[in-house]
C-alpha cells in the first residue's frame, strides 16, 4: 500500500510491514575447522589404544544339496508338502 507524502504513516501498518520482514534474512558463519580436519586425516591408527572387544562372526558353513542323499531330500520334500 502506497501512501502519499501528505498522508501520515500509520504506526500499526509500519509495524505490520516490519513483522513481514522478520525472519527473511539469515546471516550465518561457520568456524574454520580445516586444520582440525587435516589433523584427523593425517592420523593413521596403527594399533587401537584400547581393545574394542570386536571379533568377526564365524558362521557355520551352509550344507550343499549335492552332498545330501537323494532319498533323504525326497523324504524332506514330501514332509514339507504334506503340511
Amino acid at each position: 500500500m502506497r501512501t502519499s507524502p501528505s498522508d501520515p504513516v500509520i504506526p500499526e501498518m509500519e509495524a505490520a510491514a516490519e513483522d513481514e520482514d522478520l525472519g527473511t534474512m539469515l546471516d550465518l558463519t561457520t568456524p574454520d575447522e580445516s586444520e582440525e580436519l587435516n589433523d584427523l586425516l593425517k592420523q593413521k591408527p596403527d594399533v587401537p589404544s584400547e581393545p574394542s572387544g570386536f571379533s568377526p562372526l564365524n558362521p557355520p558353513k551352509l550344507v550343499k544339496t549335492s552332498e545330501q542323499d537323494p532319498e533323504e531330500m525326497v523324504k524332506a520334500l514330501r514332509h514339507l508338502t504334506e503340511k
